[in-house]
Formats: C-alpha cells, structure tokens, sequence
C-alpha cells in the first residue's frame, strides 16, 4: 500500500499560476501523491472560478499518470481566514504558488503575504520566469544553531535521489566555523541526506547575503531552500516586498517549516511521518 503526502496548490488562473502548475506536473513525474487545488474567488466570479476549476482538473486529470486524486476547493473572498485554516489543519506536504516580480503582492493583506506570515507547511514559490525543466541544481541555507532542521529534508530525500540532485549547503554563523566543526556538518549531512551530492561552505552572517548572491549569480540554481525561525526567513520575505526575489533571480523559493515535534520523528522515527516517494511498478498497475 502507498503512503500518498498530500499537495496543496493555490491558483488564480494567472499566467503566474500556469508556470507553477507546470512545474508541479513535470518535476513529480513519478512521484506518489494526491493533489488539493485551492482558490480565492469573488462571488460574482465564482462561475468563472468554478468553470476554470473544471477545466485545471480535466487537464490534470490526461496530464498526471494514473493514482493521483485530484480534488478542488473554491473560498470566496470573504473566506480567506477559512482558506488559511484549512491548508494549516490539513495533512499537507506542502503549498505551492506560482507569483510574479511585483512588490504589491507582498504587503499586509494580499492572500500571498498571509501565505507567508500564516502558513505553517512547506511553502514552494515559484517565479513567472522560471524555467520549466528537471531541477537537480540547489541551494539550501540556514544558521549553525538550526544545523537540526535539515532533518526535515528528509521528507524529499527521494526527490533529491531521482533528479541526482547537487546541493549547495551554506551554513551561517557569526563567525567562521572551526574545522572541527565543519567536518562535524560534514558526517551530519552525509547521515541526514546519503548519498547526495552535497557542498558545504560557511559564510559569516554579515556578508551572507553578499555571498549568497554572488554564489548563485556565478552558478545558477534551479531552487533555493530555506527554514522558517531562521535568520533568512526575515531576509528573503523583505526581498520579496521589494521585487528583488524571485522575478530575477528564476529561481525557485522553498521555505520548509518544521517544529520540534516533526523534527524529533524525523530523528528519532518515533512516528510516522510523510514523505514523498516514487510510485512503485504495482502501484501503477493496480491504478490502472
């Protein structure tokens, strides 16, 4: 039997939300998982959300392999506090967006603000100007103190496998780590992630941002990951009001959020806990 994670996908039948659901359908080729498509709708507009509706899950419905469920779910305007309830107290692996370059998206009151703020999954952003393709090229950083969140990279370590994924791991504090240190993230790594191919540089924390940039602007990523209660979590959110990020850069944002609880079954296996994972040849045959 399949143990099927649960993605969430917002749309509002944008251009922005095309490129995102596009991504979504190439890069889980393969992959186990029922899909919620979720969207805001005035209620003079809701026959037009409801035809439009209609017509995502026809498509998806020819475009995804067999096994995938796929269920829909239109809030009016007036119940975008619903919606935001809702994606907290579902089972779901993750949200994904799809947004543009513009700053007016990202100010108190627009819906993907409170995304952000609100949210408290996996959130995958996904610029206009991304490129539709296979990702196997990342960037993941978070501070020394929070070395314990990579824990949560666990949930994908399939899809990091079957892209033959080659990370970028920027570990930041306030001053250079000691060798002893770094060879300790080093074992870390290897225990949390086998297997892939993982670098690892250290930055201190009043250049980061600098060095960050330059590092992706040297070698271009396919996404970047970060942690929530993390320094860059601030950082990345006051790029976004300012159009900064992701519109130039192309690249995928991937905010994961993980609490002490999902952190301690991820160590210590204590309970069960979603990951995203490859059909099998028998899940695809009983589907059928």
């Amino acid at each position: 039997m399949s143990n099927k994670v649960k993605i969430a996908f917002y749309t509002d039948f944008s251009n922005e939300s095309r490129v995102a659901l596009n991504t979504l359908i190439f890069n889980t080729w393969g992959f186990d998982f029922d899909l919620d498509i979720l969207c805001l709708s005035e209620k003079d507009n809701m026959e037009y959300s409801k035809s439009e509706m209609e017509g995502l899950k026809k498509e998806l419905d020819f475009n995804l392999e067999n096994g995938h469920q796929i269920k829909s779910k239109i809030f009016s305007t007036e119940e975008e506090k619903l919606l935001l309830s809702h994606l907290n107290n579902e089972d779901y692996f993750c949200l994904m967006i799809g947004v543009s370059s513009s700053e007016t998206e990202w100010k108190p009151g627009n819906i993907l603000y409170n995304f952000y703020y609100h949210i408290k999954k996996d959130l995958i952003i996904i610029p206009l100007s991304h490129q539709v393709k296979i990702e196997n090229r990342g960037m993941i950083a978070l501070e020394f103190e929070n070395l314990e969140k990579l824990y949560a990279l666990k949930k994908s370590e399939e899809f990091f496998k079957f892209y033959f994924a080659k990370l970028k791991l920027v570990i930041i504090s306030d001053d250079l780590l000691s060798k002893d240190d770094n060879e300790m993230i080093t074992e870390f790594t290897a225990k949390i992630l086998p297997g892939i191919d993982i670098q690892i540089v250290n930055f201190e924390k009043a250049v980061t941002q600098e060095l960050i940039l330059y590092s992706v602007l040297e070698s271009p990523i396919d996404y970047f990951i970060y942690f929530n209660d993390d320094y860059l979590e601030d950082v990345v959110h006051g790029k976004l009001e300012a159009a900064i990020l992701p519109g130039i850069h192309k690249f995928t944002l991937a905010r994961v959020w993980i609490n002490d609880e999902l952190l301690e079954n991820l160590k210590y296996g204590e309970a069960a806990t979603e990951k995203l994972q490859l059909k099998t040849f028998e899940e695809d045959y009983i589907s059928q």
